[in-house]
């Protein structure tokens, strides 16, 4: 009786995808719409009934007794049933007036947010405010930048992917005190003026740009405006004539820096002309080493970080400790020491002998690049992809997706494509049949696997992006 009740008044499988879509209105119902008679998901990603949960499940209550008690005012006692029941039928339209209801409460919460921890960073002279901002690599530069700057300093950093307004003043209020010498400050941008609220928030010294590519495009329609919001925070540190750490490996940050912007603006790496470079890049199971360099002085680094996108963030994160005062022998001995990224091409040998190497927090046309590289790079015969694809990549994303899986059939031994969409679909357009298997639900990956009949000593898998249920 439950499972046909869930069926015929989906509520809570509509709360959940418009959690999953950060209660965004048009987003949740595109999704809606594109299923309508969906009705379960994988639900990898289980709906939390957290306070705005709550409060939307509790007010979508009080709409449904509001309206049926009009239709006994205004109608009579069967036009209300029949309204109750088309309102639980699409229960998107006593969500979306929840939505709508606590609109100005969270604004003001977000202004109450704002204010008290903008006193909070004032009242905090001696704590510095390191900004991070980009379309990837955030989280993963963060990480390695607090680990380099602890062997001198006490450094806080958000946790996880804390990168809002709301997650931010958390950490402030619950954890950031005089004792911090560093807060380093991850910014997640969703639209145009997102990190400037950010930044006028926390008031951030310095700042790394780790790069811009076509993820989120959805959201920002075209990369212009992508690198407009991301430039937000060079902007904001060149009113305070501070310089950027900039990732010159990145065709669009390098491009928007040399173009009306002055050299003394910016501190650049990821290129052969920056202070800080690596050579001599070799990968295996364990993972990367390469020579570090810096002027006239060169170490050996073997670190357990894997792959060229690492070695980038690693580059980004010692140039900028470097500038905040710890030593090029303090940072080449501390890399030795990194602890891998979770789900952020994060590699380890199984007991079946396997090389696994988890890529499936997010993907996007760089993370694939990286991907199709390392699985041509490890000396490994057999290499398996599995990827739902890539998401929010605009109107490009069929062209995106054929292109590369043309890349796949030069690299890929077998790729196993994560449902059946126009991703995936596109995908397997550029590949060989015989190398292609679809499947519906991640969990069936390792009978899929084992069904190759692969030497698993001698075989890779690399899981490249794992989707929400509301992709």
């Amino acid at each position: 009786m439950k499972q046909i009740f869930k069926i015929i008044f989906p509520y809570k499988l509509y709360l959940h995808i418009f959690q999953l879509e950060r209660y965004d209105i048009n987003r949740s119902l595109f999704w809606i719409f594109s299923h309508f008679w969906k009705r379960t998901t994988q639900n990898k990603k289980p709906l939390i009934y957290t306070k705005k949960a709550k409060a939307i499940l509790f007010a979508s209550i009080l709409f449904l007794i509001l309206f049926f008690l009009l239709g006994i005012v205004f109608y009579n006692l069967s036009f209300s049933f029949i309204l109750l029941f088309i309102l639980l039928f699409q229960p998107y339209i006593i969500i979306i007036f929840s939505i709508y209801l606590f609109k100005p409460y969270e604004f003001y919460v977000k202004i109450k947010a704002i204010k008290k921890t903008k006193t909070k960073i004032k009242s905090l002279k001696n704590v510095k405010v390191i900004g991070i901002a980009g379309s990837y690599g955030k989280t993963s530069v963060k990480n390695i930048l607090h680990h380099l700057l602890s062997s001198k300093y006490k450094v806080l950093k958000t946790p996880l992917s804390y990168n809002t307004i709301l997650g931010i003043s958390q950490v402030v209020d619950l954890e950031l005190d005089e004792s911090y010498d560093f807060f380093i400050c991850e910014f997640g941008e969703f639209k145009k003026g997102d990190i400037i609220e950010m930044c006028k928030m926390v008031d951030p010294l310095y700042g790394v740009m780790t790069g811009i590519n076509s993820q989120h495009l959805e959201r920002f329609k075209n990369i212009e405006n992508t690198t407009d919001s991301i430039f937000e925070l060079f902007d904001y540190l060149k009113n305070k004539k501070q310089r950027t750490v900039i990732n010159f490996a990145n065709e669009y940050l390098k491009k928007e820096s040399e173009k009306n912007k002055s050299s003394g603006d910016i501190i650049s790496y990821g290129d052969y002309v920056s202070g800080i470079i690596a050579g001599n890049i070799k990968f295996s199971d364990d993972g990367t080493s390469f020579d570090l360099s810096f002027e006239n002085i060169k170490k050996e680094v073997k670190t357990p970080l894997l792959g060229n996108a690492h070695i980038n963030n690693i580059l980004g994160a010692c140039t900028m400790a470097y500038e905040l005062g710890v030593s090029f022998e303090e940072i080449a001995e501390k890399l030795k020491t990194l602890p891998k990224v979770s789900h952020r091409f994060e590699q380890q040998v199984l007991g079946n002998g396997y090389l696994l190497i988890d890529n499936s927090y997010s993907s996007n046309e760089d993370s694939f690049n990286e991907a199709l590289f390392l699985l041509e790079k490890i000396n490994r015969k057999n290499k398996i992809l599995i990827t739902p694809g890539m998401v929010e990549i605009g109107k490009d994303s069929k062209s995106v997706h054929l292109k590369f899986g043309g890349q796949i059939e030069e690299v890929c031994s077998k790729v196993i494509l994560v449902g059946n969409t126009i991703r995936t679909r596109s995908l397997a357009d550029g590949i060989n049949d015989d190398k292609v298997v679809f499947m519906d639900n991640i969990k069936d990956m390792w009978s899929v696997i084992n069904s190759f009949n692969f030497n698993p000593k001698d075989s890779v898998i690399i899981l490249e992006n794992d989707l929400p249920d509301n992709y």
